[in-house]
């Protein structure tokens, strides 16, 4: 026995009376060679965990359910007794398979499920209706609120698994690896150290702790040559986030260089969304044309990262990209 994989499902409801005190379902597989462990667990008053007062998550999965409601199928017409009557629905639960390699329904990972129940003279059918909702479909905000969720989902799943293999006598915990982070490599002019530091812990801190692994150069550099080990872990991350000032990128720099390395490991690896900035100035004043294109999230006072809305769409944006590689 030696490899294991974890498949996520996580219920968000239910939304039939629009509270905003919703319970959130998570359950768990995990496959390994000769056999199947099962387990679920289930988290009530979702809105105080797992971090209390969490208002960006809230307001996040507001404008979800939100755009949930409003794009549900209409209800068609039912006959019973020669006579057409319709019925009236009200949406119950969301449901998720979260995107990556730990996730087997592909197919599905790319949807939410939506459940409702119909009613007719306030007595209900008894027939649940279902349908999906394309996450391509939704604003960067309701997928964003995906992300989060997924993210939540799959730490605490990990977290509970791994308990429960720790109290086993027979299972080895090494056989399930951790979940897999988004490596983030954050570039900057030295002008803007205020502003990475700050990237940095609004990147460590996103999802409650459980989706980047920024990397800054301030931390972890040994003795050796720097340029190199930039370099090195440019080429070893899954996104590339420059913070792009009006100097960003000039001729000569070393900005210029990491810009380079990226150009060619986005090439190499053939990722079209390797590239993730965060313009600190107007992008039209960047001085390479070609970073000016790129879907980026614009901040205007990069000292507030932490509670910019924005840049938390934006990284929910980045985060489904990549885990949909």
């Amino acid at each position: 026995m030696n490899h294991a994989r974890i498949d996520v499902l996580w219920t968000l409801g239910p939304l039939a009376k629009r509270s905003e005190c919703w319970d959130l379902y998570v359950n768990y597989r995990v496959q390994y060679e000769s056999e199947m462990l099962r387990d679920a667990f289930y988290c009530s008053n979702y809105p105080h965990l797992p971090v209390r007062g969490d208002r960006l998550l809230l307001a996040q999965v507001r404008v979800l359910t939100a755009e949930a409601r409003a794009m549900l199928r209409p209800i068609q017409p039912i006959q019973e007794g020669g006579v057409m009557f319709n019925p009236v629905g009200q949406l119950d639960y969301l449901t998720h398979y979260p995107r990556g390699w730990w996730n087997e329904q592909q197919q599905d990972a790319h949807a939410l499920t939506w459940t409702r129940h119909l009613e007719l003279g306030g007595k209900c059918l008894g027939r649940p209706d279902s349908g999906q909702i394309q996450l391509a479909d939704l604003s960067l905000g309701a997928r964003a609120a995906v992300a989060c969720v997924d993210s939540l989902a799959i730490s605490t799943s990990y977290r509970r698994h791994g308990e429960q293999l720790a109290r086993s006598s027979d299972i080895d915990l090494a056989v399930l690896p951790p979940p897999e982070n988004a490596r983030v490599f954050i570039a900057y002019r030295r002008g803007h150290f205020g502003a990475a530091k700050a990237l940095h812990a609004a990147l460590a801190s996103y999802a409650h702790a459980t989706a980047f692994v920024p990397y800054l150069d301030h931390h972890g550099m040994e003795l050796g040559d720097y340029r190199e080990q930039l370099f090195r872990q440019i080429r070893e991350s899954d996104v590339f986030m420059p913070i792009v000032s009006e100097d960003y990128g000039a001729l000569g720099s070393v900005s210029a260089e990491e810009l380079r390395i990226a150009q060619a490991t986005a090439q190499k690896r053939g990722l079209l969304d390797f590239f993730a900035p965060v313009f600190v100035a107007d992008p039209e004043r960047c001085p390479v044309e070609w970073l000016r294109k790129q879907h980026g999230a614009v901040i205007s006072e990069p000292q507030i990262f932490d509670d910019s809305p924005e840049l938390q769409r934006f990284f929910g944006t980045v985060l489904m990209s990549v885990l949909s590689r």
